[in-house]
């Protein structure tokens, strides 16, 4: 009778106590939370994965066509002269033309499509300073006409312009002036021109034996700007900007000087750059394209000097007077081109003044260094 009773005493638990439901609770959103965290993160690095490749596929296949220029030939013809003295200044002209086929055929910048090749006076050196011009030569671009019909003909399509348009009327009035403002009415803006040119440079190259584009999916294509032009994007949905001449990067990083630790212009073997006769100019060194990602946080903090820095009223047009290098009645477009109203005094990239293309910097004025989780191309 006692044990009996012991046991009818004896209830079983209907469930948890407060306390346990509590805890269990706490012990699931802990789990879920890192659960989510990892996903989160597998997520983040799957993305910078895919978007390494993404640029350093867009290198290589710009420095296919970026090796093609070191052995290209240029209309230059000097005589009259010693063999020896002319043999420079045909290395200076072949120069500049070689730079000014590389401006049209792989532009960064809209600038770079607003004026056809330029005719290069080519002149030797009859005396210490003195100059005389001895014939001029120009180079046939076919990709200049192609690349300004790409574009025109791509407003057609969208009817905004007329069958007959030309390319100025992508420009109702000529480019708007620097700093852009809402009343712009350019068809083809400049918020991410760096990133539709490179667009436009693949759409005219091959790779492999296919069309460049084809190494790209529909959904790395897209116009976030509205513009109508295309642009390659990264998997966080930024468009992937480009730059040709980025020497302020390459200053940036240098250690001593970027002739020390570059090498010389490999495109001037001869040294017949104006920099080397003008003194006042740092030599020139070895230049390589950059591509660049802007990364999970969507912000370059990279100075692009394209008309898209806002607190730059310079827009560099590598043809016009501003931007080459003038001595003795010569000129040259300059690639090393500092902005003088962003560096100081000097302008000597050996001083720390250099504020040229690719140079970082805190553009949007929130004191935060935006650049560091780029993905840049030299890097990967």
């Amino acid at each position: 009778m006692i044990v009996r009773q012991q046991i009818s005493n004896i209830r079983p638990r209907r469930g948890f106590t407060l306390v346990e439901l509590l805890v269990a609770i706490s012990l699931l959103g802990i789990m879920a939370t890192m659960i989510g965290m990892a996903l989160s993160s597998a997520q983040g690095d799957a993305r910078r994965a895919r978007a390494k490749l993404q640029v350093a596929k867009i290198r290589e296949i710009l420095l296919h066509r970026w090796d093609d220029y070191m052995v290209m030939q240029m209309p230059v013809s000097i005589g009259g002269t010693k063999q020896r003295q002319a043999s420079r200044e045909r290395a200076r002209v072949r120069l500049a033309l070689l730079r000014d086929r590389m401006r049209i055929e792989m532009p960064d910048r809209i600038t770079d499509l607003a004026s056809p090749a330029q005719t290069w006076v080519t002149a030797v050196r009859t005396a210490p300073g003195t100059y005389a011009a001895a014939t001029a030569d120009s180079v046939t671009v076919p990709l200049f006409d192609i690349y300004r019909e790409r574009v025109v003909q791509t407003y057609v399509a969208l009817g905004k312009l007329p069958a007959s348009a030309v390319y100025a009327d992508v420009f109702p009035g000529g480019m708007d002036p620097l700093p852009p403002s809402t009343t712009d009415d350019d068809l083809w803006t400049r918020e991410h021109q760096s990133a539709e040119c490179l667009y436009l440079i693949l759409s005219a190259m091959n790779f492999a034996g296919r069309p460049a584009l084809d190494a790209f999916r529909p959904s790395e294509i897209a116009d976030t700007d509205g513009d109508s032009m295309p642009e390659i994007v990264d998997p966080w949905g930024t468009p992937i900007a480009w730059a040709r001449w980025p020497a302020g990067y390459w200053v940036g990083i240098s250690e001593t000087d970027p002739v020390t630790d570059f090498g010389p212009d490999g495109f001037d073997l001869l040294n017949g750059s104006l920099r080397y006769r003008d003194t006042s100019f740092p030599d020139p060194f070895n230049l390589q394209p950059l591509v660049v990602s802007a990364g999970p946080d969507g912000e370059f903090d990279t100075r692009f000097l394209n008309g898209t820095d806002p607190n730059s009223t310079v827009e560099i047009s590598y043809v016009g007077a501003q931007f080459r290098i003038v001595f003795g009645g010569l000129n040259e477009i300059d690639p090393y081109y500092v902005n003088t109203d962003l560096a100081d005094a000097d302008n000597d990239y050996t001083k720390g003044g250099f504020e040229g293309v690719g140079s970082r910097a805190d553009l949007d004025g929130d004191g935060y260094d935006a650049a560091v989780d780029n993905i840049i191309s030299s890097e990967l």
